[in-house]
């Protein structure tokens, strides 16, 4: 088992925990699953990518595409990597903005807004850099062309902080009814 595949089955230790712990977390820690699954899917062929595409990534992924209208899946490790990767901050961003209006009692607000409602709560730099990157990627037209700011570990760190974060006991657990 790599170092990035053991760091995700100990965070899946922590989320099953929690899981029996906070039952009312259950639809929070289902997305965090999700994003664990997505990361243990990257784990062994990621490679964070700090610069620009590579100069033939445009050809790359239209001949993916094209495979995929036949109906073939991409095969390609690599940009599977990445697309797990990118599926993992997704849904880290997610948890993370559902997570602040769990511990706020909200059902709307922004990230700044909700934090600060929370002053107790500090440890979010990581969790901060994926939730900006997302937005990027959902607002800026050219977003990751240029690379991206977040690294496979800062997603580890930013899991790291958000289960902390869901571990506490003042953010609320009546998020969903209990199972019978």
């Amino acid at each position: 088992m790599t170092d990035r595949k053991a760091e995700v089955a100990k965070l899946a230790t922590s989320v099953a925990e929690l899981m029996r712990e906070k039952e009312g977390l259950f639809p929070i820690l289902d997305i965090v699953a999700g994003a664990m699954l997505c990361l243990l899917e990257a784990a062994d062929n990621f490679r964070d990518r700090p610069g620009a595409w590579k100069p033939n990534y445009r050809e790359n992924v239209q001949q993916y595409t094209a495979d995929m209208s036949r109906g073939k899946k991409p095969d390609k490790k690599l940009w599977l990597a990445g697309w797990h990767f990118n599926s993992a901050l997704v849904r880290i961003a997610a948890a993370y903005h559902r997570s602040l209006k769990a511990a706020t009692g909200r059902k709307d607000g922004n990230r700044k807004e909700l934090l600060k409602l929370l002053p107790w709560f500090t440890a979010y730099e990581n969790l901060g850099k994926v939730y900006d990157e997302v937005n990027s990627v959902k607002h800026d037209v050219s977003a990751g062309v240029e690379g991206r700011e977040v690294t496979f570990e800062v997603a580890l760190a930013a899991t790291r902080e958000l289960v902390e974060f869901l571990r506490n006991d003042r953010v609320a657990t009546v998020t969903a009814p209990r199972s019978q």
